[in-house]
């Protein structure tokens, strides 16, 4: 599975989501949740890997895989960084997308 193939399969599965959207703030390809447009996962295009809101609490374990670091940046509210390496950090990694939008949606989208 090459990095097109990754990032198209995480774009769809983002876009999905109900009021789900594309964005590129500061050159980077990120998903987010209208209506106040909230990030719930940064996508890389270049480098197989994601960044996904979770929590501190979580992200203590976590980071325990060794496809899983702190993320740069956003680190300290919670976010994590996935390397995607193979199909099972992949599944890893769309688990943690949804965890990361039901953290970010408003909640009536969450049950839609």
């Amino acid at each position: 599975m090459d990095q097109k193939d990754i990032f198209a399969r995480i774009s769809g599965y983002c876009l999905a989501k109900p009021s789900a959207y594309e964005d590129h703030p500061w050159g980077e390809t990120v998903f987010k949740v209208a209506p106040k447009g909230k990030i719930f996962c940064f996508c890389g295009v270049e480098n197989p890997a994601i960044s996904v809101k979770s929590t501190l609490e979580k992200q203590g374990v976590l980071i325990q895989h060794p496809n899983i670091e702190i993320a740069a940046y956003t680190g300290r509210y919670g976010w994590v960084t996935v390397f995607i390496r193979d199909d099972a950090t992949l599944d890893l990694a769309l688990d943690l997308i949804d965890e990361s939008y039901d953290m970010i949606a408003p909640k009536n989208k969450v049950k839609a």
